[in-house]
């Protein structure tokens, strides 16, 4: 067997199994992933200004936006706060 460093290997050599291959994998064997990656992504958008979250995962801001407002996360201007704290101590 070759040398590989994917924990999951894909058929294409050098590659790792694409997201649906391991998602069905998963599932066969009684483990479902989308709960547990749902509840991660409302945990960092409950955390993190949706600026942030954005660019971080490379969805819409807007998209950010509803989940950060899904879970309470009340601090849209956090970005703002702390680039105006920056200046202020820098000055």
């Amino acid at each position: 067997m070759d040398s590989t460093p994917w924990l999951f290997p894909g058929a294409l050599r050098g590659r790792p199994m694409d997201g649906v291959s391991i998602t069905a994998r998963l599932n066969r064997i009684g483990i479902r992933a989308r709960p547990g990656r749902n509840t991660a992504l409302m945990e960092l958008a409950g955390e993190l200004p949706a600026v942030v979250l954005s660019g971080l995962l490379g969805i819409h801001v807007s998209t950010a936006t509803l989940w950060a407002q899904e879970t309470g996360n009340t601090r849209p201007g956090y970005t703002a706060e702390v680039a105006r704290r920056e200046l202020r101590k820098n000055c």
